[in-house]
């Protein structure tokens, strides 16, 4: 049965009240009718029940709207994200990590990597100022706005919000930082006392039983 069938057949069996105002009723009745089966037919759309052909068009109008979401984000040089943790001094370093790793697997994310290191130059201050690094390729159902504000949830008892500019920063960037940042994520990094900071890195790593980098994909999910 079509659709200008069903809403025809609603129609005839709908008991209107036979009253001055019953043209008013029957086309406002008629409104009704078409709103709900077009609802009716938007969710066997939805739940590709409507045949082979229109399930065909919905995967291809899916993937156009992905495409589209990729075009926009490429635009706006934001489909990246990079994300640098500073704890306040009273968060233990296993809380600390939990939290990092947790928000590394999440949703709105498609691929992270995650890297901690700490500002000790010696054994002595080994551990000492311990953060992390974050660089994530963004789940394009969510808005830049999405990750900033669930990024500010998820470390708003971990650094202090006071001062977020300096302990949470999150810098959304294009295609043409993406390699500077896993570069600097995974231990390509250059300057002056980098060498010797690496080094500590290192054994922080091994005391705390650290991977050098943590990689999370969406598709192990």
């Amino acid at each position: 049965m079509s659709f200008n069938e069903n809403v025809h057949k609603a129609i005839t069996f709908h008991p209107l009240e036979c009253t001055d105002n019953w043209k008013l009723q029957k086309e406002e009745f008629r409104k009704f009718v078409f709103l709900k089966l077009r609802q009716n037919y938007n969710l066997k759309y939805e739940l590709e029940l409507l045949g082979e052909p229109l399930a065909q068009l919905k995967a291809e109008n899916e993937e156009l709207k992905l495409k589209l979401k990729e075009k926009v984000a490429k635009e706006n040089h934001n489909q990246y994200v990079f994300i640098t943790v500073n704890p306040k001094p009273d968060v233990s370093f296993e809380t600390f990590k939990d939290t990092c790793i947790k928000y590394g697997q999440r949703k709105m994310f498609s691929e992270t990597w995650l890297v901690f290191e700490q500002r000790g130059s010696t054994e002595e201050e080994m551990g000492k100022g311990f953060h992390a690094h974050i660089e994530a390729v963004r789940n394009l159902e969510y808005k830049p706005s999405q990750i900033v504000r669930n990024t500010e949830n998820t470390f708003k008892n971990i650094v202090d919000m006071k001062v977020k500019k300096h302990t949470l920063t999150i810098q959304h960037h294009g295609e043409d930082f993406h390699k500077d940042k896993l570069e600097y994520i995974e231990g390509v990094k250059t300057g002056e006392g980098k060498d010797e900071k690496q080094i500590i890195d290192v054994k922080f790593r091994e005391k705390n039983n650290l991977n050098v980098c943590y990689k999370h994909y969406a598709s192990q999910e």
